[in-house]
């Protein structure tokens, strides 16, 4: 009789770590905590860009499956809102979100996982140490700025003046974290590769949009904070944290601008607004928000992509219950919870601006845009 209990009880724990493997191979849930696994490494040779030849085509490779969700784009131009939006729906829903991106959060020692295992170049897991989230079955909320030109700070004007299939291949770029040899060592270190997935994978986006004043000004605070975590301190009292400090780092990248013949430029593509142009402060910081948003609702619509439109100030909270319904309707995202993260209200800065600059830039900015982009950014003038 011992005997026959003995080998239940056998049995029975075999039983269980089976289904344990199984469960921890289906990858149903993301864990952002530190693994206790033991990891293979494996070294990609010679490779620092891999270009999908498929990138701003359709086609069947890497189409979303039963268990691995479809990508619902949150497009945004930098210091829009992005993080915020992310954060919100991965905290009320308790679901993963991915992004373009890999190692841009805080785990920076591990390789990027892709969304899809099959597809390797992106989008990538939203890895946030010590949370389990789980993989959404719809839609995933996928994280990209689509024209790189638009995050880098010294880009000059024959760069950040993008065609539209550049900045369709910009929404597909991804930077992926590998397993990089050092010296032909035992040692390994994380390295940054440049790839590009597939169009077929998207299905749906967001399209972020936050007042021009107020976007071109937190540009300047971010600059500020980079420069902060360097320890710049030369250019931190060049401009200062005020008023004063923003408008000399603005008549300081137009001087730059000027003299690498940026009015040209835009006279090529609109004759009658670079004359205009030459009175409004950071006008390539404008130029490029409005070239953004004109690119971005074109690619929703050539590319027929459904996307809905989310405004910065859709955040406070006399609208917070309504853009939230919107926003998980869409997503087809469920709500474990009510009480949404912290917003901060008080990031508004027209009043870094005077009345004529504000009319000036209104009337450049009206040339500029596109209808689409016009009519959701009136408001702000």
């Amino acid at each position: 009789m011992t005997m026959i209990i003995t080998f239940l009880i056998f049995m029975t724990s075999m039983i269980n770590f089976f289904l344990s493997l199984k469960n921890i191979q289906s990858n149903k849930f993301t864990h952002h905590g530190v693994s206790n696994s033991i990891r293979i490494i494996i070294k990609e040779k010679g490779m620092h860009t891999v270009i999908n030849k498929n990138a701003g085509q359709h086609s069947n490779q890497g189409i979303p499956n039963q268990t691995n969700p479809a990508v619902a784009w949150l497009m945004s131009y930098p210091n829009s809102g992005t993080s915020y939006t992310l954060k919100l729906c991965r905290e009320l829903s308790n679901m993963t979100t991915a992004t373009n991106y890999g190692l841009e959060g805080e785990i920076k020692d591990k390789p990027s996982t892709p969304l899809y295992p099959e597809n390797p170049n992106g989008p990538f897991l939203e890895i946030i140490p010590n949370e389990i989230t789980v993989l959404p079955t719809k839609f995933i909320l996928t994280k990209t700025h689509c024209d790189q030109a638009a995050i880098c700070e010294n880009c000059l004007p024959k760069k950040f003046i993008v065609s539209r299939e550049t900045f369709l291949k910009g929404c597909l770029f991804s930077k992926k974290g590998v397993w990089k040899n050092v010296s032909d060592s035992r040692e390994f270190e994380i390295e940054l590769i440049k790839v590009w997935y597939s169009i077929s994978v998207v299905k749906k986006a967001i399209h972020l949009i936050r007042d021009p004043f107020d976007n071109v000004v937190s540009r300047f605070h971010n600059r500020r904070n980079a420069r902060i975590r360097k320890k710049d301190n030369e250019w931190l009292e060049k401009y200062p944290n005020t008023i004063i400090g923003f408008h000399s780092w603005c008549n300081d990248l137009d001087l730059v601008n000027e003299k690498q013949n940026f009015f040209s430029l835009v006279a090529e593509i609109k004759v009658d607004t670079a004359n205009i142009m030459q009175n409004i402060p950071c006008v390539s910081e404008f130029f490029r928000y409005a070239q953004w948003h004109n690119h971005a609702f074109e690619i929703s619509r050539t590319q027929k992509i459904p996307t809905i439109n989310v405004h910065y100030s859709d955040y406070q909270d006399q609208n917070m219950n309504l853009t939230l319904h919107n926003l998980f309707s869409f997503l087809e995202l469920p709500m474990t919870r009510v009480v949404p993260c912290h917003f901060d209200v008080g990031k508004t800065y027209k009043h870094f601006f005077s009345t004529e600059q504000i009319n000036h830039v209104s009337e450049a900015f009206k040339l500029l845009s596109s209808p689409e982009t016009w009519n959701n950014t009136k408001q702000y003038f």
